[in-house]
């Protein structure tokens, strides 16, 4: 609809402006935001300003340098399995989480927050989960039994909240039940 509407001002108004830059701008934060998000930037960068026009001593560009919007599937980080490795994981602007099986059974780590001996407050769709951590290397570890609260709380809901001092980073469960399930089906830590 906002493609639409967009392609039809664009065709039968005056020349583009800045109002019409800002309206573009207001509604990706509208449907996509906030403001930084992937979703945001491609729809500003796709739908706005290839639809405005160059600066005066630039050429317009031509259809084949502008690319056809894409925004059915917004952009967005996925939990994906490793079962190789025993990992279930989701990385994030340089933050990441993962699930393990190893040799001590299951564990959780978090990385890319800081905060080194900040204990981590842990809420899964705004319920609250104490797990204690620990930190080594600026990355939080937690040891986790397969069939634990958390985990289960992981694959059923729908963001995390992790909080580490002044740091609080939400990721999306999007994935984490097959993702999740997949690793920790045969994590068994006995010889």
């Amino acid at each position: 609809m906002f493609r639409l509407a967009l392609t039809l001002s664009l065709a039968t108004g005056p020349a583009w402006s800045q109002d019409m830059l800002t309206q573009c701008v207001n509604q990706c934060l509208f449907e996509y935001g906030p403001a930084g998000s992937p979703a945001y930037d491609l729809c500003v960068a796709q739908l706005c300003m290839a639809a405005a026009p160059a600066p005066e001593a630039a050429p317009p560009p031509t259809p084949s340098q502008v690319p056809a919007p894409a925004l059915a599937q917004p952009p967005g980080p996925i939990w994906r399995a490793d079962p190789t490795l025993g990992t279930a994981e989701i990385r994030w602007r340089g933050r990441s989480m993962a699930v393990r099986c190893d040799a001590e059974g299951g564990s959780i780590s978090v990385s890319g927050l800081g905060g080194g001996g900040s204990a981590l407050s842990f809420a899964v769709d705004g319920q609250r989960l104490d797990v204690p951590f620990e930190t080594r290397d600026g990355t939080h570890y937690a040891q986790v039994e397969p069939e634990s609260a958390l985990l289960e709380a992981l694959m059923a809901g729908r963001q995390v909240t992790i909080v580490a001092g002044q740091v609080t980073l939400t990721l999306p469960l999007a994935g984490s039940r097959r993702a999740i399930s997949e690793v920790m089906a045969d994590c068994d830590p006995t010889p």
